[in-house]
């Protein structure tokens, strides 16, 4: 089988008399994935945090990934985001911003220094923690986005979140 040989996920991959690959079962698995999901859940003050696990499925191995997160808030200094996947956690941000409201962000280890002016343009931003943590994990099975409130007061809406991973 060929469940994780390059770019190929699923099927049978075998070696013919001239050495060719049989390649006809497998298919090319999309890089860079993208899933994205609409969350709608609240985020409460003083919690454990709001956790929601999107779910990769089986083939590749990562070679880059990058955290989408949308969200409402009326103080995001409050805010911690944390990725885990297979063990390992990133916390991509920490209580930076302070007065600025909602946020739009893609955490990318090639993106720019966070802007908190520009928190909800959907720019592709440093993690404050590098995401390449993740580099030559397999990509498949759940990656879980945490959003806790540390503080007292303003509360928040987490709306969406993505994880776009590029196989290696």
């Amino acid at each position: 089988a060929c469940a994780d040989v390059g770019d190929f996920t699923g099927g049978v991959l075998a070696c013919d008399e001239r050495c060719a690959f049989d390649t006809t079962g497998c298919t090319t698995a999309d890089s860079p994935f993208e899933l994205c999901e609409a969350v709608n859940v609240g985020i409460p003050d003083l919690a454990a945090g709001i956790p929601h696990t999107l779910s990769v499925p089986a083939g590749g191995t990562v070679g880059d990934v990058r955290l989408g997160v949308d969200l409402s808030h009326t103080f995001i200094g409050d805010l911690t985001i944390d990725l885990t996947h297979d063990g390992t956690t990133v916390r991509v941000y920490e209580e930076f911003c302070g007065t600025e409201d909602n946020m739009d962000l893609v955490f990318d280890d090639a993106g720019a220094a966070i802007s908190c002016a520009a928190s909800v343009s959907g720019a592709n931003t440093l993690p404050q923690n590098p995401l390449s943590a993740f580099d030559g994990d397999a990509a498949g099975g759940a990656w879980e986005v945490l959003v806790a409130d540390g503080a007292f007061l303003d509360t928040g809406t987490l709306l969406e979140v993505c994880v776009y991973i590029t196989y290696s």
